[in-house]
């Protein structure tokens, strides 16, 4: 059943590059533990980090799209281990639907090479990167790019 525990719709507004978005309002997924994560509006998202050259197999943004926003949020939050963000996209894939070989072939790169994006996640939060936009303080050029306007907020 689709949405069955995404309590709410993904609503984004992409920045000039095409690779990053930022939520509209607040995504909140549910495990069937219970354990909620609620990605605040304003968290910006690049949705699957795939490299390019596997794109044709598996886009950044597809059928496991609200899942891999949601485990974008925990790789920044870093409020539980690794391990369990990666369950986190496997138990939301599975919620929407994605084939078993799509949802375990993603699960496995992530637990392969998934600690890359982990380390830089930390480096970038001790130092003090911004990665939501507060108080709907939302881009006014279609073109502007996040790096762009990250370094306009960061600057403020």
């Amino acid at each position: 059943m689709f949405f069955k525990i995404f309590r709410t719709a993904l609503v984004v507004s992409p920045f000039g590059d095409g690779k990053y978005w930022y939520l509209r309002q607040t995504l909140t997924w549910e495990a069937k533990s219970g354990y909620t994560v609620n990605v605040p509006q304003g968290f910006v998202t690049d949705f699957a980090s795939v490299p390019r050259p596997v794109w044709w197999l598996f886009p950044p943004w597809a059928q496991y799209g609200n899942a891999a926003v949601v485990h974008d949020y925990c790789y920044w939050m870093q409020d539980i281990p690794r391990k369990q963000a990666d369950a986190v996209i496997l138990e939301g894939m599975k919620d929407l639907g994605v084939c078993w070989v799509t949802r375990h072939l993603i699960y496995w790169t992530l637990r392969l090479f998934g600690w890359i994006a982990w380390r830089q996640n930390r480096r970038e939060k001790a130092a003090k990167r911004i990665r939501v936009i507060e108080d709907q303080n939302w881009p006014t050029s279609a073109t502007i790019t996040w790096k762009e306007f990250r370094k306009e907020l960061e600057s403020l």
